[in-house]
């Protein structure tokens, strides 16, 4: 027998089982050898799916370390241009002046854009309601712990949460 795809298989498989109804059960030693050989080819099927996806976990695993490997010396890049443009900008504010002329570039001081900083001088808890933002958000907790014993309800009847059948994934053994 040549090699078939997964679905191949399963077809194979679904014609057999056919072909078994049709005969009432009656195994012949084609459909019983037919069957074997579906078998062992779908358990290397598994076998070599599981191969596969090993080196693909291990690649992307290899991957996320030089991505983090990246980030740190991108970050280390960005820190050190930070501190260099403080380190100008404190030089030229010592000095008094606004401008420096480069022979290629112009360093300048200039005043931020945006809105002005604002600083809060004291505690959220102490703070007039009006001058806070209140954020109303769904607790899933209790909405789950109350869906146990059913759909929620709002007073009027309306659906308001109820339970889902979990999804399913695939695992290697």
């Amino acid at each position: 027998m040549t090699t078939l795809s997964l679905y191949e298989i399963g077809a194979e498989f679904a014609r057999l089982e056919a072909a078994l109804v049709a005969s009432e059960g009656e195994m012949s030693e084609e459909v019983a050898a037919a069957m074997d050989a579906l078998g062992t080819m779908e358990a290397a099927k598994v076998d070599g799916y599981r191969h596969i996806v090993l080196r693909f976990e291990k690649y992307a695993a290899h991957c996320d370390d030089e991505a983090t490997v990246l980030k740190a010396k991108a970050d280390a890049a960005r820190n050190a241009a930070k501190r260099l443009m403080e380190r100008l900008h404190e030089y030229m504010v010592a000095k008094g002046v606004t401008e420096l002329q480069g022979d290629i570039f112009k360093a300048a001081i200039t005043a931020n854009g945006g809105k002005e900083p604002l600083t809060v001088l004291v505690p959220v808890e102490n703070l007039d309601r009006k001058w806070c933002r209140i954020t109303v958000a769904p607790d899933p907790e209790k909405l789950r712990a109350a869906a146990v014993n059913g759909e929620v309800r709002d007073e009027a009847g309306g659906l308001v949460a109820k339970l889902e059948p979990r999804g399913t994934h695939l695992r290697f053994r």
